[in-house]
């Protein structure tokens, strides 16, 4: 429930709410090379680094790029904002920084870190009945949260939807510390 789905399945509306000044399929491409290069990268950062370490940074990414994205739909309402944006141009690419950083923190460690736990925390004469039942959740859980992402931006807004996703609690990054 940190909206990986919801952001993932709506990449292109997302982008074009931000109004960036390039096409938001060529960005969404881009961001999904991104993830796989990350993904490739995060197997063999989690080789060396100690995986509940691994897991809380990459859990502060996910956090703070969804903060970001919440806060620069947020701050979109306001005409400074918006005069601000048009003198540094720079500042448009802030949301798509916000999402590499959050995809980075998801991909690399966030979510492959509890699929590699379930080896550990199932007993082994249940293994593969206890890792199919809790994929086949999370799989629910992905098409619940995808699917009640429009009705989520229609009654929080789409900055309160990342500020959702953005909480720690969403991911249980705290029960890791």
């Amino acid at each position: 429930w940190t909206g990986e789905a919801s952001l993932t399945f709506y990449t292109v509306d997302i982008i074009q709410e931000f109004k960036i000044p390039i096409n938001p399929y060529w960005i969404s491409a881009g961001v999904g090379i991104y993830q796989f290069f990350v993904a490739i990268a995060g197997v063999f950062i989690s080789a060396a680094v100690p995986r509940r370490k691994y897991y809380i940074v990459s859990g502060v990414f996910v956090i703070v790029g969804a903060a970001i994205l919440g806060a620069s739909v947020r701050l979109q309402k306001y005409e400074w904002f918006i005069e601000l944006l048009s003198n540094y141009t720079i500042l448009r690419w802030l949301p798509v920084m916000a999402l590499l950083l959050y995809f980075g923190g998801y991909t690399s460690g966030y979510v492959t870190v509890p699929y590699m736990l379930l080896g550990e925390l199932l007993p082994s004469n249940a293994r593969s009945v206890g890792s199919c039942i809790v994929v086949q959740c999370s799989n629910v859980s992905f098409f619940f949260v995808t699917k009640f992402t429009p009705m989520c931006v229609k009654s929080l807004g789409m900055d309160g939807l990342f500020w959702l996703f953005s909480n720690p609690a969403n991911g249980c990054l705290l029960t890791a510390i």
